[in-house]
């Protein structure tokens, strides 16, 4: 029973992303700040950012302690649950906190966040200082952040589209100055 619920499942699963993919394609002229889906397209750029190896650590710790407690408390047996449950949760975080910026001869893609290029008017690579001051206190309300904690640098991306009060995009990337060289061109 639970192998052909699983498998039903895949199907509808499988089905109803080719139908959003559809829809997204037929109401891509109607939402300012989407771009076609397109399959085969060259990309010019692509960055996944990742955890660092101290953030990596931290968490290790934090999962260390937290069973440590639990063992003292109640024993092995719950201690080994946690320790799974725990163990998840991390890999579940690692993988959706992932960045993923890719950039095309039509479309800036960043995690969820789709833009056609030729609303971009300006781009400016930011260093540390920079990144630090316009993602806190200089920042717009109304801009659309993309931010890992993690990484230092970024790009600030203006943007103008009639549609669309966002003033700007700011991205987190740690290969800053090339994907502003990329998307100057």
């Amino acid at each position: 029973m639970a192998l052909w619920y699983l498998r039903t499942r895949r199907r509808n699963c499988a089905r109803n992303s080719t139908h959003a993919r559809r829809l997204l394609q037929q109401s891509s002229t109607f939402l300012p700040m989407s771009a076609p889906i397109s399959g085969g397209v060259k990309i010019l750029f692509s960055e996944k950012i990742r955890w660092s190896i101290g953030l990596w650590l931290f968490m290790a710790f934090i999962i260390g302690s937290i069973n440590i407690a639990i063992w003292a408390a109640f024993g092995n047996n719950p201690t080994q649950l946690s320790l799974s449950i725990t163990s998840l949760i991390l890999i579940l975080a690692w993988i959706m906190s992932t960045l993923e910026n890719k950039v095309t001869p039509d479309q800036l893609t960043s995690g969820n966040f789709k833009i056609s290029r030729e609303h971009i008017i300006k781009v400016t690579p930011l260093g540390k200082t920079e990144m630090r001051l316009i993602s806190g206190v200089n920042c717009d309300p109304a801009a659309h952040l993309e931010l890992r904690f993690w990484v230092h640098t970024g790009v600030k991306i203006e943007i103008a589209d009639p549609k669309d009060p966002t003033p700007y995009i700011l991205l987190s990337t740690k290969k800053y100055n090339e994907l502003s060289a990329i998307l100057t061109d």
